[in-house]
């Protein structure tokens, strides 16, 4: 893996960490579902696939996936990429858009770093105020295509009803909020980028405890690696870390935890133990001064989605 990857990987995921709390939230209060659609494949074979980005990929709702499963039915992904995403990719705000299927949504463009990397879809919309009617309409569309259609009914049943004014009133709400933090992070990751580009003893360091086996490597371990002394070791990877060691690897840990806590079934100490604490009550204390709140209420809060594809050591 070359060090611009690995550099890469690390400010895509800390940007979708903290993106994924801004949606998470603002669905939770507006009762919407958010998804995620990238620019194009290379992001799917680089860093981007252990972010959340991955985790909202592709409408998975059950009306999309009805449309879907259909026989006669040809899939989204065209539309989506040289329809939505194509035009997303020439606006700088969001839009709405009513897919093939007379699905109303908001397209929000996502940029990093000036580049842009995909879109967010904000909906479903019933924009109808007659539901029956609105419903109608759909059907028109899809009904020959030999989907379930109380089963359809259900699931449109479920769209929130608002107009397309109002619909791209919370587009814009969430598209300041989602930009707000991609462009807080983006300064303070490009700083630090900038240091890591000037301080080659520390981009070896970093990859040595991305690339390691086993447990990871303590500071002391690191500098005879690289030769240098622990002490000297320390002050470098503050000065360029903005933080020390062993808080590095402490935030690295309770990140994973956290991941943990969403997407898998483990018990609170089997994720302890996965991310290196040997005692509950230890890694408790560590996850509560770090998130504010403990592993339980963590996980009670956020839910549980689907497993994650690889643990730290």
């Amino acid at each position: 893996m070359a060090t611009g990857e690995v550099f890469n990987s690390e400010i895509i995921t800390g940007i979708s960490d903290q993106l994924e709390e801004t949606i998470a939230t603002f669905e939770t209060l507006t009762g919407l579902r958010i998804c995620f659609l990238f620019s194009g494949t290379r992001e799917n074979e680089s860093g981007y696939r252990e972010t959340n980005f991955l985790r909202r990929y592709g409408h998975r709702n059950d009306f999309c996936t009805l449309i879907k499963s259909a026989p006669d039915t040809r899939s989204c992904g065209y539309y989506d990429r040289h329809g939505r995403i194509a035009e997303a990719a020439n606006r700088d705000l969001p839009f709405i858009d009513e897919c093939p299927a007379g699905v109303v949504e908001v397209v929000l463009p996502l940029y990093i770093h000036g580049r842009f990397v995909g879109a967010y879809f904000c909906g479903q919309f019933a924009t109808h105020s007659d539901r029956e009617k609105g419903f109608g309409e759909i059907w028109s569309k899809v009904g020959k295509r030999g989907i379930d259609r109380e089963k359809l009914r259900a699931a449109y049943a479920n769209f929130k009803f608002c107009s397309k004014g109002e619909a791209l009133a919370l587009g814009r709400l969430l598209h300041n909020a989602i930009s707000h933090v991609a462009g807080s992070l983006e300064d303070t990751l490009t700083e630090r980028t900038i240091r890591l580009k000037q301080n080659p003893i520390i981009q070896k360091a970093l990859l040595m405890i991305f690339n390691s086996s086993g447990s990871l490597p303590s500071e002391t371990e690191l500098a005879n690696r690289l030769d240098i002394t622990p002490e000297y070791f320390s002050r470098l990877f503050r000065k360029v870390m903005k933080k020390s060691y062993r808080q590095y690897i402490t935030e690295m840990r309770i990140s994973k935890a956290q991941e943990l806590l969403r997407y898998t079934d483990l018990s609170v100490m089997d994720i302890a133990l996965e991310v290196g604490y040997q005692t509950h009550s230890f890694f408790t204390h560590k996850f509560h001064r770090i998130t504010g709140i403990t592993p339980t209420k963590y996980r009670a809060s956020h839910g549980n989605l689907v497993k994650p594809r690889r643990s730290v050591r």
